[in-house]
């Protein structure tokens, strides 16, 4: 088995850091992510690109910890010089080796169901709903070969409905880190017809309402800067009494947050895609927004207070 090239890899996880620091995961992510990559290239994967394994490592080692916000494969190629097939190819092959769990047809959705269900907020109604769903559908064993956490994403989506929770499909893909599509696609299939859910468009949360909940949001928690994305799932984990039976859209956030910003209650600091001109970040290039921006505002933006960018910007 040829010896691993030590310059090389280290050159590898200062890339790996970089993009983990984009997607901002934690530092316990980066060090499991380093040690199996370093396990797959001595004894697996020896001949093949050392970014490329490093890389799918981290977006693995990401995906199994559910701490972590949602990172998709089209985003994460995103930041790589890699395609997304390719990753998901290799990705693949080291669930393959490195999970001690089931197969994909075998894994209960109960598992994802009782986990996101908390992280919605979700009434016990809600999630006695989602949980008989998704038990149902290990029983019948009706979505083979189907991702699990796609079926508990549809589960809580018809619970969801069924209750008044107000959680959309939006919300819950976001927070999942799936496409809609592919809850719409489950959630056609005849097991669910035969339910026959009646699908509500839930009433948006009230500006006012959302906008005195976010600035108490900060305090409760003792933090001192998120991230948009967070912004939507932290509030629904947190008010879910105050919003149950509301959806909150994601373009209203973003307005709600622009306003804060104007009145200068919060500062935002630009996402690392985002090519609006800030002087600190594009050099004043156009002021096009990009594809993840809503109202001006990026969804990989950091929301902070105040005195903490005082702070900050000193160091």
């Amino acid at each position: 088995m040829p010896e691993i090239n030590e310059k090389k890899f280290s050159e590898t996880v200062i890339l790996m850091k970089d993009t983990a620091k984009h997607f901002e995961l934690s530092k316990h992510i980066i060090e499991k992510a380093t040690e199996l990559s370093r396990k797959l290239l001595e004894n697996i994967f020896p001949r093949h690109p050392y970014s490329l394994v490093a890389l799918t490592s981290l977006l693995y080692t990401a995906r199994r910890d559910l701490s972590c916000p949602a990172v998709t494969f089209r985003d994460f190629a995103e930041t790589t010089p890699y395609a997304k097939d390719e990753i998901r190819r290799l990705f693949n092959k080291i669930a393959a080796i490195e999970d001690k769990r089931p197969p994909v047809c075998i894994i209960r959705p109960v598992i994802y169901v009782e986990e996101y269900g908390e992280r919605l907020g979700f009434s016990k109604k809600a999630l006695d709903c989602a949980l008989a769903l998704a038990k149902e559908i290990s029983q019948k064993r009706v979505f083979q070969g189907k991702r699990t956490l796609v079926l508990a994403s549809a589960c809580l989506f018809v619970a969801s409905h069924s209750a008044g929770e107000g959680s959309t499909q939006g919300e819950i893909a976001n927070l999942c880190g799936i496409s809609t599509a592919s809850i719409r696609r489950v959630t056609r299939h005849e097991f669910f017809e035969k339910k026959n859910i009646k699908y509500k468009v839930f009433k948006p949360a009230d500006e006012e309402l959302l906008l005195s909940l976010i600035l108490k949001a900060f305090p409760q928690t003792n933090q001192t800067e998120i991230t948009f994305s967070q912004l939507r799932p932290n509030l629904r984990y947190m008010y879910s009494d105050k919003l149950r039976g509301f959806s909150i859209p994601i373009t209203r956030l973003g307005s709600i947050t622009k306003e804060l910003e104007d009145e200068n209650l919060v500062i935002l600091v630009p996402g690392p895609k985002c090519p609006r001109p800030w002087p600190h970040f594009s050099g004043g290039r156009g002021i096009s927004k990009c594809k993840l921006c809503y109202e001006e505002v990026c969804q990989g933006s950091l929301i902070r207070l105040p005195d903490r960018v005082d702070s900050t910007t000193s160091k």
